[in-house]
């Protein structure tokens, strides 16, 4: 079992199944929908030979006492709102004290059944973190389905919570102008990879990165976004709008550029506070983005906000003062309609990275493009911010004494940007009163880039983590074992004809994010080719790509950026870029990856396979060491 559940008695080996025979009451109105479908689609087979049907499953709200005595005996009931118990036998129950317990419960059946536990048990188990997020884009219409691939992921691991970047990837009925200039913008910022980066660093003072991979590009409808959103909650999922404001405010200000901090900046990005008409356009935005997802929560952004007191009308005014009147009118506003204010939180912070390198609000002189730039101390904001807000600290890496300033200081905190394996002195900062965090993906939702960006081994490991009543830091790398394999069984799940193979290359190609307008290329990452050949003759391909099902031969402990980078803020390592596709090993032949490929003909015979390097790549060696057909 991946999880390790706070009771969990196994009363015996027989295997329960359940079936299209059970039945299924569910004695709750919100879920029930959502329930019965996931039902249908994970236990849709009959019975395996030598398990017992299992009669009835109840879905009920409210845990019985006879269960809580029971679960006493082995731990103290939490009255968590988020706690579950499931009861499996002949007669199997889902108990919660709210629905998105039973939701949890839900998914505990499903999990022990792929993992082959489903047996007479009792389970009881609650989330150590009430906030357990996950940070994407929208996602672009052709991409709508891969988003909700993406969401039951989430609901599969128990998560609660998503902040959804909106910017211009969203239909603003009111400022159609929004939509146009941002699909203009990113027609231009997506022509190569690298173009957005290289825009980014042409000017002589520092500038926000392009988030072009939003809403892959375009945008949707408004009852689009509503559908997203409804499938959301329906899944238990607290969705957080993402609306940047003050600073990657592009999509803003490209159709608007007379809101811009800078005069005669080509892609402005940052907003003037101070202009008398600012505030009623970014009012406007953020109703419609309201009107449409209804959250509870609202994210204004405001990281990296750099071009401050430049323009007439803020020139001598103090930037902590400008920046925290502009955080406190957004959250007035939003407070007035009864919703909760988070936003980044490294403005706070008086920042330092191992290597003395100034961070945040507080950037001496530096060389930037050959040219002196300096971003005004910003950390005294600390002193002046509004109690009501929830901040996101995804500088955690540079040290745990960075968290005493939002707790001494009276503010909520969560980490952003998380990596649970990261983070030093886990459990004491979460006792410290950390409420939990997000992982963030900052590049495509589609498969591949979620994979190389190491999304998928950072959602497993800090579900695993965030659900742990024990943790902590010095388990990370037992906690790292168990998410790849974890990430390599739920990538194959349901998978059948399957050809493994075990391989690995003589080259090293160093990691870099895909996101802000890197993209993965087939030129510079595909390597070659498997040829499968059959007896009668007839041959198939499988991709042999660097990164998505293979990577280098060496040691990872002796490359650079094994583990999470400050300076460089990658979250990748040589093995989290390939696991979920390969279930990477250390071996005496160096690092090994098992893969897998669907076999088209699975009742043929093979006759041969071989691989066959690209055109320009033969003198990069792939080692295949072993191949089984299932």
């Amino acid at each position: 079992m991946f999880f390790n559940p706070r009771t969990y008695q196994k009363l015996s080996d027989q295997p329960i199944a359940i079936t299209p025979k059970t039945e299924i009451e569910i004695l709750a109105d919100a879920p029930a929908s959502y329930l019965k479908t996931m039902l249908a689609k994970e236990f849709c087979a009959d019975a395996p030979k030598g398990s017992i049907l299992c009669r009835k499953l109840t879905f009920l709200l409210g845990i019985p006492l006879d269960v809580r005595a029971k679960i006493e005996m082995q731990n103290p009931v939490s009255g968590n709102e988020e706690e579950y118990a499931v009861v499996v036998g002949e007669e199997s129950y889902v108990y919660a004290t709210t629905e998105k317990g039973l939701l949890y419960g839900l998914a505990t059946l499903i999990q022990l059944k792929d993992w082959g536990e489903l047996s007479p048990c009792l389970l009881y188990d609650y989330p150590d973190c009430a906030v357990r997020g996950f940070r994407v884009y929208m996602p672009g219409r052709e991409t709508i389905g891969i988003f909700k691939d993406m969401i039951d992921l989430l609901v599969y691991y128990k998560y609660n919570s998503i902040i959804l970047e909106i910017g211009g990837a969203m239909e603003y009925k009111k400022h159609p102008e929004i939509n146009e200039k941002w699909v203009e913008f990113c027609d231009d910022m997506r022509r190569f990879s690298g173009r957005a980066a290289e825009m980014q660093a042409k000017y002589p003072y520092m500038k926000n990165s392009v988030h072009c991979e939003n809403g892959d590009g375009g945008y949707l409808t408004q009852e689009e976004c509503r559908d997203i959103a409804a499938y959301c909650r329906e899944r238990g999922l607290d969705i957080i709008p993402e609306c940047p404001t003050l600073s990657h405010a592009d999509y803003l200000l490209l159709p608007h550029p007379e809101f811009a901090e800078r005069e005669n900046d080509a892609v402005p990005d940052c907003y003037c506070p101070n202009h008398p008409g600012v505030y009623q356009y970014v009012f406007e935005v953020l109703d419609e983005v309201i009107d449409v997802f209804q959250p509870k929560c609202l994210h204004i952004g405001h990281d990296e906000f750099y071009s401050m007191c430049i323009c007439d009308r803020c020139k001598g005014k103090e930037p902590v003062d400008v920046y925290v009147n502009d955080v406190k009118v957004l959250s007035d506003y939003l407070a007035a309609k009864g919703i909760e204010t988070m936003m980044w939180g490294e403005k706070l912070l008086k920042a330092i990275s191992p290597k003395g390198k100034h961070y945040g609000g507080w950037y001496d002189e530096k060389d930037y493009n050959g040219i002196k730039f300096k971003v005004p101390d910003m950390y005294q904001c600390a002193e002046k911010m509004p109690k009501n807000v929830n901040f996101l600290n995804w500088y955690w890496s540079f040290g745990t004494h960075l968290d005493r300033v939002y707790h001494d200081h009276g503010y909520k905190m969560l980490f952003g940007n998380f990596d649970a394996l990261g983070c030093e002195d886990y459990r004491q900062r979460i006792n410290w009163g950390c409420r939990g965090g997000f992982v963030s993906n900052w590049g495509s939702n589609e498969s591949e880039y979620m994979q190389r960006n190491g999304c998928y081994f950072l959602l497993v490991s800090t579900a695993y983590i965030f659900w742990s009543a024990e943790y902590d830091s010095p388990d990370c790398n037992f906690v790292s074992e168990l998410t790849m394999d974890e990430a390599y069984r739920m990538f194959y799940k349901g998978k059948k004809n399957l050809i493994r193979v075990w391989h690995n290359a003589d080259t090293y190609l160093a990691y870099h994010p895909f996101w802000c307008g890197t993209f993965i290329e087939d030129d510079v990452y595909l390597l070659g080719h498997y040829r499968m050949t059959y007896t009668d003759g007839t041959a198939v391909e499988f991709p042999v790509k660097y990164g998505t099902n293979v990577s280098s031969s060496m040691d990872v402990k002796s490359l650079e950026n094994t583990e999470y980078d400050p300076e460089s803020g990658s979250q990748g390592t040589t093995f989290r870029e390939v696991s979920c596709s390969t279930r990477p090993r250390l071996t005496d032949a160096g690092a090994v990856y098992e893969t897998a490929y669907q076999n088209p003909y699975p009742h043929k015979t093979v006759e041969s396979f071989r691989y066959v390097p690209c055109k320009g790549k033969e003198n990069i060696t792939v080692n295949l060491f072993d191949v089984k057909y299932e």
